[in-house]
C-alpha cells in the first residue's frame, strides 16, 4: 500500500490558516455563512474556531468546528467545550487536513447545506 500522493502530502502539511481558508471558501461556495473569532485572546478560552450555518436551517444551530493541524493538540479548555457542546446536542467536532484529504469536511458541509 502506498502513502499519500504529492498533493495529499501538501494538504497534510497545511497550517491551520490554510485549512481555514479552504473550509471558508467551500462554505461560501455552498452559500453558507460562518463566524470566526478574529482575535481569540479576547474570546472565551477554548471556543471552537468556526461556527458555520446554512439558510436552510437543516442544522438549526449550525456546525461548530475546531481546526487543527495534523499534529495540533486540543487544549484542555477546547476539549471541555467540545464535550459540553456535544452534551447539549450541538454538531461539534475537530477538522484536520486529513479530513480534507478524505473528503469528510466536504461531505459534512454539503450535507449541512442540503
Amino acid at each position: 500500500m502506498s502513502g499519500p500522493n504529492p498533493l495529499e502530502r501538501a494538504v497534510l502539511a497545511w497550517p491551520e490558516a490554510e485549512l481555514q481558508s479552504n473550509v471558508v471558501a467551500l462554505v461560501k461556495a455552498l452559500r453558507g455563512r460562518y463566524f470566526h473569532v478574529y482575535d481569540s485572546r479576547r474570546s472565551v478560552p477554548g471556543y471552537p474556531d468556526l461556527h458555520v450555518w446554512f439558510p436552510n436551517c437543516r442544522h438549526p444551530v449550525g456546525l461548530f468546528r475546531e481546526l487543527k493541524t495534523e499534529r495540533g493538540r486540543l487544549s484542555d479548555e477546547q476539549a471541555v467545550i467540545i464535550e459540553q457542546f456535544r452534551a447539549c446536542g450541538y454538531d461539534v467536532g475537530v477538522w484536520r487536513p486529513r479530513d480534507w484529504v478524505s473528503g469528510r469536511i466536504q461531505n459534512e458541509l454539503r450535507e449541512a447545506a442540503r
